[in-house]
């Protein structure tokens, strides 16, 4: 009866050798009898193999990486396909009101409350930018805040009259403001009050707004106080938030007289230092 008993040893050239080595047990004879070769000492006898390579994955992770890598990359293009299709839609908003009937079919569909300084504000715009003013318009209304339904958040602070050319001027600069701050200004939860505050003083900018709302003097508990910024808004109607910014800067402070209005019911403010 032979035992036999199998080494691998591999070489520089990757090519593997295995050595077996045959013993014989006490009752095997020592000469082989077809042979004559003495089997009781043990002969190593080397068998080449094809060599074979380590470095590459193995069968049953190449399927797994291959089927990972499809997931990633469908991933990667339904992300990219929804953003293209947000922009297509966007793109199609814009460019689907052209005229005022319908920036006033939008605003209806979108349960907007009409107010008349719209058709003075769009009549008191040039012929040539009127398209353009319907755009801008358009993207403001579509990111309104939900707790602000009517177009007047946005007509008193560009009309000072129709047709006058203070009008033509708020309008003007309403249409070089990026459309990004004109999103910013739709969304904030206190439009009514930039409005008030902007009230025949034209469309603000996003960053004085930030930098107004931000202010350490309208804060409570580490939040916006919503209250003494309405207040504030009511005194300082119309004056604008770049003057109201530099105030609060100054470390002046609004006060209401007797009554909650201002001195002899004018719409300016009388501050204390």
């Amino acid at each position: 009866m032979f035992r036999t008993f199998h080494k691998l040893r591999q070489t520089t050239g990757d090519a593997i050798f295995v050595e077996l080595s045959l013993v014989t047990d006490s009752t095997t004879p020592s000469r082989s009898r077809y042979s004559g070769r003495d089997v009781s000492r043990q002969e190593p006898i080397a068998l080449t193999l094809p060599p074979f390579d380590t470095s590459g994955p193995s069968p049953e992770v190449a399927p797994l990486k291959r089927k990972v890598s499809q997931i990633e990359g469908s991933l990667v293009d339904e992300k990219l396909k929804t953003r293209r299709l947000g922009h297509e839609n966007e793109h199609q908003h814009n460019s689907s009101i052209n005229t005022l009937e319908q920036l006033k079919a939008f605003c209806r569909k979108s349960n907007i409350i009409i107010k008349p300084t719209l058709d003075k504000l769009v009549h008191s715009c040039p012929n040539e930018s009127k398209v353009q003013l319907l755009s801008k318009l358009g993207i403001y209304f579509s990111h309104l805040n939900g707790t602000v339904k009517n177009t007047g958040t946005i007509t008193s602070m560009l009309l000072c009259g129709e047709g006058t050319q203070k009008t033509k001027k708020k309008i003007n600069q309403f249409l070089s403001t990026d459309d990004c701050d004109i999103k910013a200004i739709a969304l904030s939860p206190v439009v009514k009050s930039i409005s008030s505050i902007c009230h025949g003083n034209g469309f603000p900018k996003a960053r004085d707004v930030d930098a107004l709302l931000k202010l350490p003097s309208l804060q409570k508990d580490g939040q916006l106080d919503r209250k003494r910024l309405s207040s504030i808004s009511s005194i300082n109607h119309g004056k604008g938030v770049p003057k109201i910014l530099d105030t609060l800067l100054k470390g002046q402070e609004p006060i209401e007289l007797e009554g909650g209005k201002p001195e002899n019911d004018e719409p300016f403010s009388i501050f204390r230092v």
